[in-house]
């Protein structure tokens, strides 16, 4: 059981300017302290900060600030980043050639890819520049991106097959089991996760939770079935809405199932048992 909080790209102590640095602190240890992880390729403030059904974290659409800079491309962040918080290290991934600011967004979408939109009204790409030389003043209307995170993919050309869920419930209760039907075995699937997409807004993402659950495969693996752990405690996952995903031995996720975590029949998250 951990209790991660990520905070990307911190204010530098007595200037207040943004630097590039990424801390993490685990609530559940016994003497929690913010550590410093990788930090991002470029200094920047207004990064968007998706995390995803494997537990890693999209990081995005960052504007630099630190000096007076003349590119398009130094001024904006355009390489979307991939933070792992087992390793603490940050992966460059593909580039955009559009930037988003203060008002921009990205979301996790059920098909387990980022939607990535807002805020590009009033940055145009200029003839000449490096990151499009034509120039292309389209870039300066509202529009919005999908973005396929690398465990879509089974190579550079080919998405991979993905894992289905066939059933489940509407509903999950703490401190309770349910069972999910996939399609295919139940041993392929080695996590199972939920994710609570709560509204964020200039670059405040701290309603986002990704909850891994304890599960094992039910009667035989050909059957399909997962016998799955709700969460324990509201200290763990808040009541509200979440995606359900399972990942299989690839790491590829399935598309969402939607479910709501929600208290038990007599109006309870959780009770507390005594233990000798």
């Amino acid at each position: 059981m951990s209790h991660k909080v990520v905070m990307f790209s911190s204010k530098a102590p007595g200037t207040g300017r943004p630097t590039k640095s990424t801390y993490m602190i685990d609530y559940a240890s016994p003497a929690p302290l913010w550590e410093r992880q990788a930090d991002l390729i470029q200094t920047g403030s207004f990064y968007k900060a998706v995390v995803l059904p494997d537990g890693k974290v999209l990081v995005t659409s960052g504007k630099d600030g630190t000096r007076p800079l003349q590119n398009y491309e130094e001024r904006n962040v355009l390489p979307v980043q991939m933070f792992d918080p087992v390793a603490g290290t940050i992966t460059k991934l593909a580039k955009t050639t559009v930037s988003r600011g203060l008002h921009g967004n990205a979301l996790l979408l059920p098909d387990a890819s980022v939607m990535i939109m807002g805020d590009d009204r009033i940055n145009l790409v200029p003839p000449g520049d490096r990151a499009y030389p034509p120039g292309d003043p389209d870039w300066g209307v509202a529009n919005g991106q999908i973005f396929k995170p690398p465990y879509l993919f089974q190579n550079a050309e080919d998405e991979a097959e993905r894992p289905a869920i066939v059933s489940a419930p509407d509903e999950i209760s703490y401190r309770q089991q349910f069972d999910v039907k996939v399609d295919g075995s139940a041993s392929r699937i080695k996590s199972v996760s939920i994710i609570r997409t709560d509204f964020d807004t200039h670059s405040l993402e701290s309603g986002e939770k990704y909850v891994k659950l304890y599960f094992r495969v039910k009667g035989k693996p050909e059957d399909g079935v997962l016998r799955i752990d709700a969460p324990a405690l509201v200290a763990q996952a808040l009541q509200g809405h979440y995606m359900l995903f399972v990942i299989d031995d690839a790491s590829v996720p399935s598309v969402a199932k939607h479910v709501r975590l929600k208290v038990d029949n007599q109006g309870r998250p959780f009770h507390f048992v005594d233990q000798q």
